[in-house]
């Protein structure tokens, strides 16, 4: 049958823990309607190309990619943004994750 639904969020945390470390997040927050994923090399990179390559609604400060959480689907789209970043930084001169 269906998992519980704390079982479905403690999965959902561990993956998104997983994909963070991955491209050496060193947080992921969620302070009130919004997404940040602190990134420590974003001020050595092209963050202009990273945003473009992220798509509409991701935003990218030389600390960290933000993503509006006011959406209904903001989760999905964080699992999204992690993904998409382990495969673009390289492309923009971070490390290969």
């Amino acid at each position: 049958g269906p998992l519980p639904a704390a079982v479905e969020g403690l999965l959902y945390q561990i993956r998104v823990k997983v994909l963070a470390l991955a491209i050496h997040a060193t947080h992921v927050l969620m302070p009130r309607e919004q997404v940040r994923i602190k990134l420590p090399f974003l001020a050595t990179i092209n963050r202009d190309l990273l945003a473009l390559t992220l798509g509409d609604g991701v935003a990218v400060t030389r600390t960290e990619v933000q993503i509006s959480a006011a959406e209904d689907h903001w989760q999905e789209r964080l699992l999204e943004t992690l993904e998409q970043l382990e495969d673009k930084l390289s492309l923009v001169g971070a490390f290969s994750p």
